[in-house]
């Protein structure tokens, strides 16, 4: 089972609609393979309630889940999109999957709401959006 698998069956035991919004885009020209692309940059499945709660979230592993968080620091459209997101009022939450008790064992959720002041750039993160521009 997928992690997408996992948090659509948590999402709809909350009572959410959800459903994965992510597509799978193969290469051009005949060659194999292709890649996934999240919708606006960020969300793998969207889910509302009937009360109008809407939450769009992205699926990994626990171990990932920093990393994401930094990718969309430094993703300038990305960034904008997700505060752009919240703005209006809707949620952003990033799941991250894990075995704490080793392979063969329970899989558990990590959730994690996003906000807005998780988005802003630290140091470290204009130092390296600086040396990505400069290697442009």
């Amino acid at each position: 089972m997928s992690n997408i698998t996992r948090s659509l069956k948590q999402l709809r035991d909350q009572g959410y609609h959800a459903d994965v919004c992510e597509r799978w885009m193969p290469f051009r020209g005949g060659l194999e393979g292709g890649v996934r692309k999240d919708l606006f940059g960020f969300i793998d499945i969207l889910a509302f309630t009937c009360t109008g709660a809407t939450v769009a979230v992205q699926c990994t592993s626990k171990k990932q889940m920093t990393k994401h968080l930094r990718d969309y620091r430094r993703h300038g459209p990305t960034r904008h999109a997700i505060v752009d997101w919240l703005h209006g009022g809707r949620a952003f939450a990033l799941h991250g999957w894990h075995q704490p008790n080793g392979k063969g064992t329970r899989w558990q959720l990590e959730q994690r709401i996003i906000t807005a002041i998780d988005l802003e750039l630290t140091e470290a993160d204009k130092r390296a959006i600086e040396r990505m521009e400069d290697d442009a």
